[in-house]
């Protein structure tokens, strides 16, 4: 489904809803170069879950600017985790959400945690998925040029996402979903997320959160420092850390049964 938002640039944003699966409403975001079917094998974990079961919880997925089947960002002005995380607040409006769970990934941690600080009221608990920390992250310039490469090559662009899945199996998922999706967003916005990110500084806003959450980071991740997602849990009043041995960047992937096991005894109890 597509929602209109209301800023001016008529961009419009995809969302998927899936009914009754969980106990509780939860969004779900993504990271950058990925979409909503990055969520796929753990929503087809709870649909499993969920049979003979009276759940009234949804789960709601939903894609930023440049990204699946959202519009593409009009200018680079538009490309930023601040817009993003409005975004998402508008959606939520919209579909008349209340005391939410939210749960992000990679840049998408980022913006649930500044979603977080700009109206906590309206959501219950969260969880940080190898986050981009509160001061961002700094883009060198090869790995920046390597992004305009893989613009024009999908065999760059398989290579560059498959690094960041720890033990990638390289199985018809990847190749049908997860690279498919990274050749269409790199196309979009190339680097240009990721440069966004340099840019943040959002230590104080981090303080002001007073929900639940955790934040996960796998020991493995070769793309975010562990570090960071530590930080950032110190600097959140009510977070936990958790590190996750023998796991990457995207816990969601690599092992669903895990991220889904960790998620019910946290979300939804």
């Amino acid at each position: 489904m597509l929602f209109n938002i209301n800023d001016g640039t008529d961009f419009k944003m995809n969302y998927e809803i899936i009914e009754g699966v969980v106990p509780h409403d939860t969004l779900f975001i993504h990271g950058n170069l990925s979409s909503c079917r990055w969520w796929y094998p753990s929503v087809e974990l709870w649909e499993q879950q969920s049979i003979n079961k009276k759940n009234k919880g949804n789960i709601i997925l939903a894609e930023f600017r440049g990204h699946g089947l959202s519009d593409a960002p009009k200018s680079i002005s538009d490309i930023n985790v601040h817009t993003f995380a409005n975004d998402f607040l508008e959606l939520s409006k919209h579909l008349k959400l209340k005391n939410i769970n939210i749960v992000g990934h990679s840049t998408g941690g980022i913006v649930a945690a500044i979603m977080l600080s700009k109206n906590p009221q309206f959501f219950n608990k969260a969880i940080l998925l190898n986050p981009v920390g509160e001061n961002g992250f700094n883009l060198d310039t090869a790995r920046e040029m390597a992004y305009e490469a893989m613009k024009i090559n999908k065999n760059l662009t398989a290579l560059a996402i498959g690094s960041v899945i720890y033990n990638n199996p390289a199985d018809e998922f990847f190749n049908n979903v997860i690279v498919e999706d990274a050749y269409r967003a790199v196309q979009k916005v190339g680097a240009s997320v990721l440069t966004s990110l340099r840019t943040i500084c959002v230590s104080d806003k981090m303080k002001g959160i007073t929900n639940q959450v955790l934040v996960i980071h796998g020991e493995k991740d070769t793309f975010l420092p562990i570090a960071a997602s530590q930080e950032l849990a110190d600097i959140i009043p009510n977070a936990i850390f958790m590190s996750i041995p023998e796991h990457g960047h995207c816990l969601n992937i690599e092992d669903p049964v895990k991220f889904v096991d960790i998620s019910n005894n946290f979300l939804f109890t």
